[in-house]
């Protein structure tokens, strides 16, 4: 995608796209966030041997 809109000739419309599409990103992953849906993996207890 980046590449297609460098090579558009336009020198205004990557730098308008390319920002938005990195702010909508940013909003998708708060918004992920809030409605809990990013929760990480839970924790696995493991045993690690003590020297001795």
């Amino acid at each position: 995608m980046t590449g297609l809109l460098l090579d558009s000739g336009s020198t205004v419309l990557p730098w308008i796209v390319l920002p938005a599409l990195g702010g909508a990103c940013a909003l998708a992953v708060h918004l992920l966030g809030r409605r809990g849906r990013l929760t990480g993996p839970s924790a696995v207890p493991c045993r690690v041997p003590r020297p001795g």
